[in-house]
């Protein structure tokens, strides 16, 4: 079975604490241990991390710290999909709002095209 949406998160005032890189891959070694434990599996493949901060904090980090899952680098993303909802490094909405203007869009495309071939009733039921 699968571990679908696993999140672990870490928190950190100052990056220091941040890039010590034995501590967050000591927790991600657990979180590996309980999976096994519980006859789940990870994929290795689809993880990722994110440093979520404000941008002039971020900017402050030198070298992204180096994660590990096993044998296997973890990738840093800027933003990514959790739930459904896109959560980027600084919690912005925009990469969120794009995504949902972008159906809303086909959405409405969709409703002009067929508006002539099926009875206005139908359409504001």
């Amino acid at each position: 079975m699968f571990a679908d949406d696993t999140n672990l998160t870490t928190a950190s005032l100052n990056k220091e604490e941040l890039q010590r890189q034995r501590r967050l891959n000591f927790d991600l070694e657990l979180m590996h241990n309980w999976l096994l434990a519980n006859k789940l599996t990870l994929n290795k493949d689809k993880t990722e991390y994110m440093l979520i901060g404000l941008h002039q904090r971020l900017s402050t980090v030198e070298t992204d710290p180096i994660l590990e899952f096993g044998d296997t680098k973890i990738k840093r993303v800027n933003h990514a999909k959790s739930l459904g909802i896109i959560i980027d490094e600084q919690l912005l909405w925009n990469n969120q709002i794009e995504a949902i203007s972008g159906k809303v869009s086909k959405g409405i495309g969709m409703l002009r095209r067929i508006k002539n071939c099926v009875p206005k009733t139908t359409l504001i039921k």
